[in-house]
């Protein structure tokens, strides 16, 4: 990807608890220093908040003590500052700041995206009229000239309509790419992503980047993601909850053991309920 050339840092920066928590440590500022290093890091990579050398090399507590110029000493107390207060996360010895969308103006680009193209189908509309008025004068065939307008409007808009799938599509893949490693849970994301179609619930980027952040603190484990992934598609649910457990009850392939009907049917009414709430 493209390196990002900013990042978005509130100006009361300072006055975050966690912040100012790290500032009274000792060596405080310098974990600050490394703090704001890292995001600008993370922007250079421009992976979703993840940074590394190259994709197949990580960046080890070593590596970014040279690559920001600090001590061993500080760098791994900063990380283990980072990890403690949820700044960073480590996936497949990968770092990455939680909460990246926090540091990128999203709302921004899209509004600014939304204003080009505004801009240009206005001045793609003033170039029709012009060609059209000057084309009638000289032929005095108005009709003609009308209907080939509307059949350049209507391939345009077939054009934008192949446009906005593909981009629809690709924004899906990059999300994946970028949040989750793991192919299995790649592809049972997509299914979760389906049903949610299905059930007149389409996600749009933001929320399923949150639902990808909500699936890893649930649950670290490709196994247990696809899991839990799994519980809501079978049963149709936009959110995703807890796989129950219970030292009471177990739920065997062969269905359920050493529980009675009652206890079973308040099971599934809790779940239930946490599906509509």
């Amino acid at each position: 990807m493209a390196e990002v050339k900013w990042i978005k840092v509130t100006t009361d920066i300072f006055d975050n608890s966690k912040i100012k928590q790290i500032r009274k440590m000792p060596d405080g500022d310098s974990i600050v220093v490394v703090w704001l290093q890292i995001l600008c890091l993370a922007g250079r990579v421009n992976s979703n908040g993840y940074i590394f050398l190259t994709e197949d090399i990580p960046y080890t507590d070593e590596m970014l003590a040279v690559e920001f110029d600090q001590s061993l000493q500080i760098i791994k107390m900063a990380l283990s500052l980072f990890k403690k207060f949820g700044m960073i996360d480590v996936t497949d010895n990968l770092y990455h700041v939680s909460a990246w969308e926090k540091y990128q103006n999203v709302d921004g680009m899209e509004k600014l995206r939304e204003q080009n193209r505004i801009r240009v189908a206005r001045h793609r509309e003033k170039q029709k009229m012009l060609e059209c008025n000057v084309t009638c004068n000289v032929t005095g065939n108005a009709d003609v000239m009308v209907g080939n307008a509307i059949d350049k409007d209507k391939e345009e808009e077939l054009d934008k309509e192949k446009e906005n799938t593909k981009t629809r599509h690709n924004w899906v893949e990059d999300i994946l790419d970028g949040f989750v490693l793991d192919d299995r849970v790649k592809e049972t994301i997509r299914e979760f992503i389906k049903m949610r179609k299905l059930i007149k619930a389409p996600m749009t980027d933001r929320a399923l980047k949150l639902m990808i952040n909500k699936l890893r603190e649930m649950d670290s484990t490709p196994e247990g993601q696809m899991e839990i992934l799994n519980q809501s598609i079978e049963n149709s649910w936009k959110g995703l909850y807890p796989l129950k457990s219970d030292k009471n009850i177990s739920k065997l392939k062969g269905g359920w053991t050493n529980v009675n009907r009652d206890q079973e049917n308040d099971f599934y009414a809790e779940i239930e309920r946490m599906a509509q709430g």
